[in-house]
């Protein structure tokens, strides 16, 4: 009820908002992937926590304490996944707007309904939600883990890092590119007429690059057609004409072979008086006062680097009183990464200050946040390796139903980054939140991680689980974007929780010890404390 609720209000904002502003197709993917795996992991941490509460208390204290306990976690880890999300809005880039837009949407409306909706459910069903009085049961399992790691911390942090590492290496050969008609089906008709044109014409037939060369001067030499302005096209005309990475120039000064400059010269010396139809049309169609297209096929296809080495090196030509501009496919493709990697850096800074910030409140502790995001890094780090190993690679293309492109798709990793940032963030902050509780009440980090992990071990498995099976439930599209979205999420969610909170997490607090909870805000007799603390088990451990 929890996700059809937050996933069909979520669609109809998004119908209203299309009558303002341009909507990505994808914004629908994302959204049902994040209303459904949302709406069920905030209802299933609540429900659990209310079924705890309710063995002693009535109904009305019960949904009182649960929305302190659980439903202050759902909050705080709601709000990390919306600042996530909210940050793909810094990229000038209408995609990633719209998807950041709709993504944040969905996210605050999961909240809302699990801090409203959810307690007046319960509150109705009171009783019932039990079936029969269930006492509380410590959860052996997660207990007999949590002291196992507790016991060899150092080797299992060890362990896990060199497995998550492991994982993470791929990504370091990474390519990237912008997804074309390759990316459909290969039962599409627009793919397969592409392919049908590669195979007859070249590579670049497909994706010409296109080049705005327009004058300087602004004097009776703005028109492109003056003498000096044709003779400097001419002779660089030829120039890429001889460059072995060139297929092809259609341009107004290479019409015929045989035609020389002075040639052209006279020919457009009054273009209104141009006999030939056909040649008049060219000359429409390739330029227009003070400006003319030149229109330049590669040999290879857009995303090969002689490709975008050939657009980098047509930017950087210099014609005497002229401009040159390149659009098209490969051009496309090295503005967007261009743009990606000069605002990723202030995305992730505004990213992790704001994580960082929400998580000090939450936690009162400087040290857990910083953890926190550290945790989150590994965790997309080993995705996007596994997604560099399986989509541009080529491993398991059978298994999945897919042609490997040879690339990923420059814009899958910024969208995975900002979501998987907060979704991990979710297991953090469930998971931390019930050892503060702990730690609060007996002021022992040792015994609290074990309490915690113990209480919310199952649970961030479940809901864990859940994400799972809802987003690989996309690894079954024929559009390889929202494949590798769905599969990218679905793995960083197993590898968060499995090696990060049920091993990482808990070894890397046992080694910190006191550390955890230290805070410039805190008392100096609870500095003293969580020294202290440290101090005994470093102590205990020489021992």
């Amino acid at each position: 009820v929890m996700g059809a609720v937050t996933l069909s209000v979520t669609l109809g904002i998004l119908y209203l908002i299309t009558f303002k502003l341009s909507v990505s197709i994808f914004a629908l993917n994302l959204t049902t992937m994040l209303g459904l795996g949302l709406g069920i992991d905030y209802a299933l941490l609540i429900v659990t926590r209310f079924r705890e509460e309710l063995v002693l208390q009535s109904v009305e204290q019960a949904i009182a304490q649960t929305l302190n306990t659980a439903g202050r976690a759902v909050f705080f880890s709601g709000l990390t996944v919306c600042i996530g999300l909210i940050c793909l809005m810094l990229f000038p880039i209408g995609f990633l707007q719209s998807l950041g837009m709709s993504g944040a949407i969905v996210v605050l409306l999961s909240v809302a309904a699990a801090l409203t909706l959810l307690p007046a459910l319960l509150g109705v069903i009171g009783q019932g939600i039990q079936h029969s009085v269930i006492q509380p049961t410590k959860q052996r399992f997660w207990a007999a883990i949590a002291r196992a790691v507790a016991r060899h911390s150092l080797a299992s942090a060890v362990i896990v890092l060199m497995i998550v590492v492991g994982l993470s290496l791929p990504f370091l050969s990474a390519r990237f590119g912008l997804g074309g008609a390759e990316i459909l089906p290969k039962t599409s008709t627009a793919r397969a007429g592409v392919e049908v044109l590669q195979r007859s014409f070249g590579a670049g037939e497909i994706a010409p690059i296109l080049l705005s060369i327009q004058t300087k001067s602004s004097d009776s030499e703005a028109n492109i057609l003056s003498s000096n302005h044709l003779s400097t096209l001419y002779r660089w005309v030829a120039q890429l004409q001889s460059d072995p990475r060139v297929a092809s120039v259609k341009s107004l000064v290479n019409l015929d072979p045989r035609w020389t400059v002075e040639i052209y010269q006279q020919l457009y010396r009054d273009s209104s008086r141009i006999a030939d139809p056909k040649l008049a049309n060219v000359l429409k169609q390739l330029s227009h006062h003070s400006t003319t297209l030149v229109i330049v096929k590669s040999r290879t296809d857009s995303h090969d680097a002689a490709s975008r080495d050939l657009v980098r090196d047509l930017r950087a030509s210099e014609l005497k009183g002229l401009t040159v501009q390149a659009a098209g496919q490969t051009a496309n493709e090295l503005d967007t990464i261009a743009i990606i990697q000069q605002r990723f850096p202030i995305v992730l800074a505004a990213l992790m200050s704001a994580t960082f910030v929400v998580l000090c409140i939450l936690l009162r502790s400087v040290v857990l946040p910083v953890k926190a995001i550290v945790m989150n890094l590994l965790s997309i780090g080993g995705s996007f390796g596994a997604l560099v190993f399986i989509f541009q690679q080529g491993h398991l293309q059978t298994e999945l139903n897919f042609a490997p492109v040879g690339y990923l798709d420059a814009l899958l990793p910024v969208v995975l980054f900002c979501v998987l940032f907060g979704l991990s963030m979710d297991y953090e902050v469930f998971l931390l939140a019930r050892i503060q509780e702990a730690y609060e009440r007996c002021g022992r980090n040792a015994e609290s991680v074990i309490e915690g992990l113990e209480h919310t071990g199952s649970i961030i498995t479940s809901a864990a689980m859940l994400i799972i099976i809802v987003t690989s439930a996309f690894a079954f599209s024929t559009l390889i974007f929202v494949k590798a979205l769905g599969l990218g999420i679905a793995i960083a969610i197993f590898i968060d929780a499995t090696l990060i909170r049920a091993i990482l997490v808990p070894a890397t607090m046992t080694l910190l010890g006191g550390c955890n909870w230290w805070s410039i805000f805190a008392s100096r007799s609870t500095q003293e404390t969580a020294s202290r603390e440290v101090i005994g088990l470093r102590f205990k451990q020489r021992v």
